[in-house]
């Protein structure tokens, strides 16, 4: 999970396993709090309060410049195989959208400038997309997938009444040709694994592989 430090506006990349040379101020963290870091919306949450260390800390939502959290895996990645390169040691890393927003101009006026600004700031799949580019050797070798529902993002933080729209919207997006060919590739990477015994291939969910979702 990512957050940002409050005062330092830091990103913050909260673990649940020992690194080499990390302080042990977030030793103490519960998975709750971290969990109310990462979604402590800026205008929608207050600040999550944590005790790290004997003293309180501030976290907020990382979405300004994490909110598609790839990049700051990627680093957490290579920090913890090193020395060996990272790309020959995934199997599959799998991405998780939360809707691609329309394509519309900048605008001509303040208030639309300032509106498409604040939607760049948060915008994932360019992030995403940015990410495949550099990695084209991972995704070819099907060792990346991106799965993102288009035009979700118009859907509010507070506007829990469309969830029926988010629904409908999601259901049409993995019904989609080219959608069910990439979960399909998706399943023969991911859908069964060797059992130490070469005896059986057993299923799995193959949710359980996410990595990061944004």
């Amino acid at each position: 999970m990512v957050a940002l430090d409050n005062y330092t506006k830091k990103t913050v990349r909260f673990t649940d396993y020992v690194k080499q040379g990390e302080s042990t101020m977030f030793d103490e963290i519960k998975i709750w709090e971290a969990a109310c870091a990462t979604c402590a919306a800026t205008t929608f949450f207050k600040p999550a309060t944590i005790m790290c260390g004997g003293v309180h800390r501030m976290f907020v939502d990382g979405a300004l410049g994490t909110n598609n959290p790839v990049n700051q895996l990627w680093i957490e990645a290579q920090e913890q195989f090193q020395p060996l390169p990272l790309e020959p040691q995934i199997r599959c890393l799998l991405s998780i959208g939360t809707g691609r927003p329309p394509v519309t101009s900048l605008g001509d006026n303040v208030l639309s400038l300032m509106d498409s600004i604040k939607k760049i700031a948060t915008e994932t799949q360019e992030t995403a997309e940015t990410f495949h580019e550099m990695h084209q050797t991972l995704a070819d070798r099907d060792g990346y997938f991106r799965f993102n529902p288009p035009c979700i993002d118009e859907v509010g933080l507070d506007e829990a009444g469309e969830r029926a729209l988010v629904a409908a919207r999601t259901e049409a997006y993995i019904n989609d040709p080219d959608c069910k060919r990439s979960m399909a590739r998706f399943r023969d990477v991911n859908g069964q694994d060797e059992s130490e015994s070469n005896e059986a291939h057993l299923p799995t969910d193959a949710f359980r592989r996410t990595l990061y979702r944004k």
